[in-house]
């Protein structure tokens, strides 16, 4: 029974020294730069904050599907389609604007 923990120990030490492939080093260096994005976002929101945003992405996404191509299925043809197109850049750059202005996550500290 003594030998149990040892054993475990070995085994251990093993799997940290065994030399580990590319994907395996390029999945553990991506889940760390994930989670600390995450800790970045979870220091600077508020979870008020996280559903208005959530609910601004929801309603961006169903103005954008369902209200700019009504012109194009409305009027038809070139003109509908070049106004759709028109009221699509406008409304995705006012909605990019919003949302850099609102929900901009804040620049990490130095030395962090």
């Amino acid at each position: 029974m003594s030998d149990l923990p040892s054993l475990d120990r070995v085994r251990r030490a093993d799997d940290e020294a065994r030399p580990k492939s590319y994907r395996e080093r390029q999945e553990s260096l991506g889940a760390w730069l994930l989670q600390r994005r995450r800790l970045r976002r979870a220091k600077a929101f508020s979870l008020r904050k996280e559903a208005a945003r959530n609910l601004f992405i929801s309603g961006c996404l169903l103005f954008d599907a369902l209200v700019v191509p009504e012109p194009a299925l409305i009027l038809g043809g070139i003109a509908g389609v070049a106004l759709s197109g028109i009221l699509l850049v406008a409304a995705l750059a006012l909605e990019v604007n919003f949302y850099r202005s609102h929900f901009a996550v804040p620049p990490p500290e130095r030395g962090a």
